[in-house]
């Protein structure tokens, strides 16, 4: 059984649920912010970082438009982010005290492999297909509109 990568029609429903659900998501300010950090994380998941190095992803990592990368195990890296990344950052980092690990959830711990797997799967549901972080993982950079 080969693995799935996703079309880049599916790339594009992704983005566009992802960025509807934080918009929709605005007039909570906790849910919001959850759903700002969820966009961020699966474009990131998009661009080639693996589910396993989000839980990694310090604040000092994060440079303008670049994110390093630089996993316990695995070549250090930099990922140039598109401008969706950017905006999805800018507005989960907004009004927060600054905080070593890029992505917490509610509680202030990271945020771990079963939460992504959660949240995949509930996008996934969203456009009725079956996702994975792996899928988006091993989709890689898409070109941009």
């Amino acid at each position: 059984m080969g693995f799935d990568k996703l079309s880049p029609d599916d790339v594009t429903l992704i983005r566009a649920q992802i960025k509807t659900n934080a918009i929709a998501s605005q007039r909570f300010a906790r849910l919001g912010k959850i759903a700002w950090r969820d966009a961020a994380i699966i474009e990131l998941l998009l661009q080639g970082v693996k589910a396993s190095e989000i839980g990694e992803v310090r604040l000092s990592d994060l440079r303008f438009n670049r994110l390093t990368i630089d996993p316990k195990w695995g070549g250090r890296r930099v990922i140039e982010l598109n401008q969706a990344t950017r905006e999805y950052l800018d507005h989960y980092l907004k009004g927060e005290d600054e905080h070593v690990l890029l992505f917490l959830n509610q509680r202030g711990k990271v945020v771990g492999q079963r939460t992504l797997e959660q949240m995949i799967s509930k996008l996934g549901k969203q456009i009725n297909r079956r996702l994975t972080p792996g899928m988006l993982t091993r989709t890689g950079k898409e070109p941009e509109d």
